[in-house]
């Protein structure tokens, strides 16, 4: 409908876990076969490391049970997009420049300060927490309470050097090509 009907013709993007959805809700049994509906129906690429669309589809294409022109339709798909956004018309990045800045101890320090400083509820200053004063520990508790992605928040990069969520593969390690 997206295409057809409305004559959309830019990039479908899948994210937060929506071709994992189609194995939860019943849709498909594994993530490979989610990862092929998917791009059947038209998604491009998926954002979140999700195996439909990384080693799953990889495998049902191998496999033949992809055809791998759904592939090349995706694939140009964003690159045209890329092409049109001007992308490869020059480098939008110095790898030298991103290699000292990114993760660099002075942003990092900047960062352990606003941790710090914005777990303000913990310190219950002012008795703003409805506690009586001889309350010492908070239990936490429930499916979440030491589930570190999801206490991380959907959009936060998996640190490096941690151990990587069950459902994730660890970031990819910071490389150049020539």
């Amino acid at each position: 409908m997206l295409r057809g009907e409305l004559g959309f013709t830019g990039v479908v993007i899948a994210e937060g876990g929506g071709l994992t959805t189609l194995v939860t809700e019943g849709l498909a049994e594994t993530q490979r076969q989610a990862g092929a509906l998917a791009l059947a129906a038209g998604v491009d690429a998926g954002i979140t490391w999700e195996d439909a669309y990384l080693g799953g589809l990889t495998e049902a294409v191998r496999a033949g049970e992809v055809p791998e022109r759904l592939v090349d339709r995706a694939v140009g798909r964003v690159l045209d997009v890329k092409c049109r956004l001007g992308l490869f018309d020059r480098a939008r990045v110095d790898p030298d420049r991103a290699e000292a800045t990114v993760r660099c101890a002075a942003h990092r320090a900047v960062s352990l300060r606003a941790a710090r400083e914005s777990i303000v509820l913990l310190k219950n200053t002012d008795g703003l927490l409805p506690l009586v004063p001889t309350v010492r520990r908070i239990a936490v508790i429930g499916p979440n309470a030491d589930d570190v992605p999801a206490l991380l928040g959907d959009y936060t990069p998996w640190p490096p050097g941690a151990p990587s969520p069950p459902s994730s593969p660890p970031c990819a390690p910071t490389h150049r090509t020539a």
